[in-house]
């Protein structure tokens, strides 16, 4: 979604793909192009959404989902691998990229010469929509964020996020995987009051 809000500060058109049901709603509420991949070929269900159009530049935020984006991919786009899943693997032929011309960008790790532009595109994204991304109201930076939990129930906040956890719900490594009941959290150390930009008042 953060992915998406940053494109659509420049593309003419934002797809979202998404297969689960509790994301695909927040994300209509967005964005107006989303596509329910579920059960079903991702590259093909955007295609088909799209009229058949393919996208120059397809985000990768899953870490699981470099064979569909080469499949949806126009000729001479953009494939950028953001998520992390280091048991993803899939063969990778070079004349599909060099025969198409298609241009593939791992986005890297975080550098300290990024943060300060981060800061100033989170304020940006503060404000009010761009119209006809979605039908939502309201900042869309902000809107990402649908739980605060206490610190105590750091748990409960990932199982929220489809985290793995213990049996025993320690946050520990995990035996099975929870559905999804939050898009973006914030866990707070604090539990007195908080101001309008969300730290304590008494800090």
């Amino acid at each position: 979604m953060l992915t998406a809000l940053v494109a659509a500060r420049r593309a003419r058109r934002v797809t979202v793909a998404e297969p689960d049901g509790y994301r695909l709603e927040l994300a209509r509420e967005q964005f107006a192009h989303v596509v329910d991949v579920a059960g079903t070929d991702p590259a093909e269900a955007v295609v088909k959404a799209s009229g058949g159009e393919r996208p120059s530049v397809v985000f990768d935020t899953t870490g699981t989902g470099l064979d569909a984006a080469l499949r949806l991919i126009d000729d001479g786009g953009r494939v950028v691998v953001m998520g992390f899943d280091d048991s993803y693997a899939v063969p990778l032929r070079p004349l599909q990229l060099t025969n198409r011309g298609i241009r593939l960008i791992g986005a890297g790790d975080y550098r300290a010469d990024i943060f300060p532009v981060a800061v100033d595109l989170a304020v940006e994204l503060g404000g009010p929509q761009r119209p006809g991304t979605g039908t939502g109201t309201g900042p869309g930076l902000e809107r990402l964020v649908t739980h605060e939990f206490p610190l105590e129930r750091y748990a409960e906040a990932f199982t929220a996020l489809g985290g793995l956890t213990r049996d025993g719900g320690d946050g520990g490594g995990g035996t099975g995987r929870a559905g999804y009941d939050a898009l973006k959290v914030v866990i707070r150390s604090h539990s007195g009051p908080v101001g309008a930009d969300g730290w304590p008042v008494d800090a």
